[in-house]
């Protein structure tokens, strides 16, 4: 109809084309619909950028969300466990994070902060983590688990750090140490002493701290040995020097305050240097004596003499009794033909010598290398070491060890009683309230390392308490959450 009376209209109106005018209409009306689907199309691709944006910005933000939940809880991790957080990086830290608490322990950090967490409580405690396995980092991170759950740890703190002298032309190369001492896990004071710190005694409010100067140039004014007495707040009270010693075997704080010292003259442990000092530490007199071919390996200074333990290379034992003038007395030893034993300490109770000992099987073979664990190196050596568990090793020890108990007389050191227990070892003594207690040490677990230079067998060992009364009498056991650290 349309086309129909387009087409007269055409006829009426010669001069206008018609046909132009209808595409024209065509035309625009085309247009505009592409128009609008042109429109249609930019919205919709805007709206899925939008979308994608807030997608990527949403996982971004959940991403950073997750990050910092799970360094919060690397940190609140670490502050649980007391490890440090001191040199570590954001990505170090959730990194040992995952690696303890997957039981991984394969993070080359790992070990590093463990080990340091140890020694905070432990100075001294040494373990080679270079070439560590996964399951000997764990057990290191099990001792230090139960360590955190003791309370009887000391709050006196050392560390070295080495300071140059020059002498004639020399540089000398001695050790400063950085003595602390804490309460309550707060900063008292801190000291710098001049010596390498051996050990120290605590005792009414102040410190005895002892050690040895050494340089790496042997002469004879390096070898000295120093004990330092420090007030409750850090200041030096008096400080004496000893010359002619090398080390020191122990100090000793008598009840009337005076002090005993133990010293080694040269660096072979064959001589025994004893000092008298007075509360002021003055020396008031000196005594020497040389046993050849043994070592010193324990002094105690008993009511009457001294006793001291000794030790050949070929792990033979003897005592020998010193009267406080310096003149050896007595001479005795514990001799069978099953068992060797190995002393760990000594006290009088009761009038008469307890002497605390572990006992192994009897061993003559040459003795160039192995000692008193030659034997478990002998088994262990014939297996395949893929084969060898922490639980085999720990059965061997046990099986291996007695902690042995003697109760002497204290004249002429003849045996009166002999306790043994099994799969432990003698440790030490303690009298409390005039009971005597005796400390054994029963194996918990144990390593077998070929690749730390420190050890070949390390473990933890649990300690239990024997208790005896007054009249030697024995009248029980506890079981105590003390661990102790053992290698071999």
């Amino acid at each position: 109809m349309i086309d129909k009376n387009l087409s007269k209209l055409k006829n009426d109106l010669p001069d206008y084309n018609i046909d132009n005018y209808k595409n024209g209409i065509f035309q625009k009306y085309n247009s505009k619909k592409n128009s609008k689907i042109f429109h249609f199309s930019k919205m919709a691709f805007a709206l899925i950028v939008l979308i994608m944006f807030i997608f990527i910005v949403g996982l971004s933000t959940y991403a950073i969300k997750v990050d910092a939940e799970e360094y919060k809880n690397a940190v609140e991790f670490f502050e649980a466990n007391e490890l440090s957080l001191e040199g570590l990086t954001r990505y170090e830290i959730k990194e040992i994070y995952t690696d303890i608490t997957t039981n991984k322990f394969k993070y080359q950090k790992t070990g590093g902060v463990i080990v340091e967490s140890i020694k905070s409580k432990l100075p001294g405690y040494s373990i080679e983590i270079e070439n560590i396995s996964s399951s000997e980092l764990n057990c290191v991170w099990e001792l230090w688990a139960k360590l955190r759950k003791q309370k009887d740890i000391s709050e006196v703190y050392y560390d070295y750090v080495p300071y140059m002298v020059e002498d004639n032309n020399h540089i000398l190369e001695y050790t400063k140490y950085i003595f602390t001492k804490y309460e309550s896990g707060k900063e008292c004071w801190n000291l710098d002493i001049y010596y390498s710190i051996r050990g120290y005694i605590e005792k009414d409010n102040c410190l005895f701290v002892y050690g040895n100067q050494l340089s790496y140039y042997s002469t004879e004014d390096a070898k000295k040995t120093y004990i330092t007495k420090v007030s409750s707040d850090g200041e030096i009270i008096w400080q004496q020097e000893f010359k002619d010693s090398n080390r020191f075997y122990k100090i000793i704080i008598n009840n009337d305050n005076s002090l005993t010292a133990f010293t080694n003259r040269t660096a072979h442990s064959s001589y025994l240097k004893i000092y008298n000092l007075n509360s002021n530490g003055d020396i008031l007199k000196s005594s020497e004596n040389y046993f050849k071919d043994y070592s010193v390996e324990n002094v105690v200074k008993l009511k009457e003499y001294y006793l001291v333990y000794l030790e050949d290379r070929e792990y033979n034992t003897k005592f020998e009794k010193i009267n406080f003038d310096g003149i050896v007395e007595t001479e005795f030893s514990y001799q069978d033909e099953k068992y060797r034993y190995f002393f760990t300490d000594m006290i009088e109770f009761d009038n008469q010598v307890y002497l605390s000992a572990y006992a192994v099987p009897y061993f003559d073979k040459p003795l160039n290398w192995g000692g008193e664990i030659r034997s478990l190196l002998d088994i262990l050596n014939e297996m395949d070491y893929d084969t060898i568990t922490d639980e085999y090793v720990l059965n061997l020890f046990k099986d291996h060890y007695k902690a042995v108990l003697f109760i002497c007389d204290k004249n002429n050191g003849d045996l009166k009683t002999f306790y043994t227990v099994d799969s432990a070892i003698g440790s030490n003594f303690l009298i409390e309230n005039g009971n005597l207690t005796w400390n054994v040490e029963y194996f918990e677990n144990m390593t077998y390392s070929v690749a730390t230079s420190s050890f070949t067998f390390g473990g933890v060992t649990r300690v239990y308490n024997y208790m005896y009364d007054e009249k030697g009498r024995f009248i029980g056991v506890n079981k105590t959450d003390n661990l102790r650290i053992f290698r071999k």
